[in-house]
Protein backbone atom coordinates (compact mmCIF):
# COMPACT_ATOMS: atom_id res chain seq x y z
CA UNK A 1 0.00 0.00 0.00
CA UNK A 2 1.37 3.39 -1.02
CA UNK A 3 1.34 6.24 1.50
CA UNK A 4 0.33 9.58 0.08
CA UNK A 5 1.49 12.97 1.30
CA UNK A 6 4.80 11.83 2.74
CA UNK A 7 8.08 13.23 1.59
CA UNK A 8 11.55 11.99 2.26
CA UNK A 9 14.33 14.44 2.99
CA UNK A 10 17.03 14.57 0.34
CA UNK A 11 20.01 12.36 1.05
CA UNK A 12 22.53 14.94 -0.13
CA UNK A 13 22.06 18.67 0.15
CA UNK A 14 24.11 21.49 -1.25
CA UNK A 15 24.23 23.21 2.15
CA UNK A 16 27.80 23.81 3.21
CA UNK A 17 28.57 24.22 6.90
CA UNK A 18 29.93 27.61 7.86
CA UNK A 19 33.67 27.71 7.88
CA UNK A 20 35.15 29.47 10.85
CA UNK A 21 38.15 31.28 9.50
CA UNK A 22 40.52 32.58 12.12
CA UNK A 23 42.36 35.52 10.66
CA UNK A 24 45.65 36.59 12.09
CA UNK A 25 45.72 40.22 13.18
CA UNK A 26 47.50 42.54 10.85
CA UNK A 27 50.86 43.98 11.82
CA UNK A 28 49.44 47.34 12.80
CA UNK A 29 46.81 45.73 15.02
CA UNK A 30 49.31 43.62 16.91
CA UNK A 31 51.68 46.58 17.21
CA UNK A 32 48.87 48.69 18.66
CA UNK A 33 47.99 45.93 21.12
CA UNK A 34 51.60 45.59 22.24
CA UNK A 35 51.90 49.35 22.67
CA UNK A 36 48.77 49.48 24.84
CA UNK A 37 49.98 46.56 26.98
CA UNK A 38 53.43 48.14 27.36
CA UNK A 39 51.90 51.47 28.37
CA UNK A 40 49.63 49.95 31.02
CA UNK A 41 52.44 47.80 32.41
CA UNK A 42 54.73 50.82 32.54
CA UNK A 43 52.10 52.84 34.44
CA UNK A 44 51.43 49.92 36.80
CA UNK A 45 55.11 49.36 37.60
CA UNK A 46 55.73 53.08 37.98
CA UNK A 47 52.82 53.46 40.40
CA UNK A 48 53.86 50.34 42.32
CA UNK A 49 57.42 51.59 42.75
CA UNK A 50 56.15 55.00 43.79
CA UNK A 51 53.83 53.40 46.36
CA UNK A 52 56.72 51.54 48.04
CA UNK A 53 58.87 54.65 48.18
CA UNK A 54 61.04 54.49 45.06
CA UNK A 55 61.48 57.82 43.37
CA UNK A 56 61.96 58.17 39.66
Amino acid sequence: MKKSGTTQPPLFTSHKPEQHVRRRPSGSTSLTTLTIIYTFLNIFVSNSLHAIGWQR
